[in-house]
């Protein structure tokens, strides 16, 4: 069964997505058999795909393993607040008001991935980010920007497959 943090458990008998990605976020490169060994004994290898919070949390945290939580936590706060304050935009120049950022931010979907570990914030702004600057006419940002949303959650995948269909439809 693959290690909490130190004092951590879950009730979930296999753990959850943030406790895998805590894990991974120690090895992302996945260089150390003992990574990989802790995933597949859970069961949990299909979570090795999932890179891109890891991956962006270890390098926040400069590799130092006692900074790993601090660091999920920052990523998931910083994309919180980045999305708010991006909608908070949106809403001001289509004259609404900016309150309704609010509404983004405080969705269930939002605020509690990103209190428990998950990736699902990185991975809608991301997709959000790419989707836009797809839009935009702004090809390797928006490539940049989709790679890390299906790095992060590959059902993000299907926002790639979408640009693709409508680019071949025209």
């Amino acid at each position: 069964c693959p290690s909490y943090p130190e004092g951590e458990s879950t009730s979930a008998p296999s753990g959850y997505d943030g406790q895998f990605f805590y894990i991974q976020a120690h090895d992302p490169l996945l260089l150390h058999d003992s990574t990989v060994g802790a995933l597949r004994a859970a069961g949990e290898g299909f979570r090795l795909q999932r890179t891109g919070y890891p991956a962006l949390a270890f390098v926040l945290a400069g590799g130092q393993s006692a900074a790993i939580p601090l660091a999920l936590l920052a990523i998931n706060v910083i994309v919180l607040l980045a999305v708010t304050a991006g909608f908070a935009r949106y809403a001001q120049r289509r004259g609404w008001s900016t309150l309704w950022a609010l509404a983004i931010a405080l969705t269930p979907g939002m605020l509690l991935p990103a209190l428990r570990d998950l990736s699902d914030p990185l991975a809608t702004a991301a997709v959000l980010a790419g989707l836009l600057l797809w839009c935009g006419g702004k090809r390797w940002p928006a490539a940049l920007a989709l790679t890390v949303a299906v790095l992060t959650r590959e059902v993000m995948m299907v926002a790639v497959v979408a640009i693709a269909a409508e680019a071949v439809w025209r």
